[in-house]
């Protein structure tokens, strides 16, 4: 039922208050270097005057949320829990590539416009000045934030590993265990799902084979 699945999130997240620290704020999948963009680009409605002013609302709060990204990154990093090189250096990758653009053509202000030309009601006066106000507020707060997210980024790569495992830090098994029930909802360990990929796949392989075979496909 819808309560004990609610339950079941419920103490999955409780269970897992533990292993917080464990969650970088910075990463090329998911990090505040793009959850943010996406928050606004793509999440954020602006079909009316009002959704734009909104945006415009909201988009002043993006600097201020990506420095507690920054700070927290900052304490995790004290505790010696970065995330592997490759993924600082693809995050890097991505703060660089949004710093490269000119605000007018950033997808916080260049999405915005786009939406813009689609609200009713607007005069082409309020246009400009939407895109005015969120231009500027890209490039005298957005990206200022940007950049200390960046320096400290970079200045961690020299320091870190390819080495990508939970294992590396405390207690990371005991994380990794709580991940696997999160996202399989299963009380299987970890040698068990592998040796259960193992077989699906060498089950999958054979049958692949016969077909192949009977198509006339013998080597390779």
């Amino acid at each position: 039922t819808a309560i004990d699945i609610i339950g079941w999130d419920l103490q999955t997240r409780v269970d897992g208050e533990a292993f917080q620290d464990y969650s970088f704020p910075f990463t090329q999948t998911g990090g505040a270097q793009s959850g943010l963009v996406s928050l606004l680009t793509v999440v954020h409605p602006v079909r009316t005057r009002q959704d734009a002013e909104n945006y415009l609302a909201r988009l002043k709060l993006v600097a201020p949320r990506m420095d507690e990204s920054v700070v927290e990154a900052r304490r995790l990093i004290a505790k010696q829990l970065i995330p592997p090189k490759f993924i600082l250096e693809a995050t890097i990758k991505q703060i660089r590539t949004f710093l490269e653009l000119p605000p007018g053509k950033n997808p916080f202000v260049a999405t915005f416009i786009q939406r813009l030309a689609d609200v009713p009601g607007l005069t082409a006066e309020q246009r400009v000045r939407m895109s005015a106000q969120a231009s500027a507020i890209t490039s005298t707060e957005i990206y200022p934030s940007w950049r200390r997210a960046l320096a400290l980024l970079t200045a961690e790569v020299p320091k870190a590993t390819n080495d990508a495992g939970l294992w590396r830090f405390p207690n990371g098994v005991e994380a990794y265990n709580h991940r696997l029930k999160q996202f399989t909802t299963t009380k299987l360990t970890a040698d068990q799902i592998h040796e259960t990929g193992l077989r699906m796949v060498a089950e999958i392989e054979g049958k692949m084979d016969t077909l192949l075979r009977q198509l006339g496909y013998n080597q390779g």
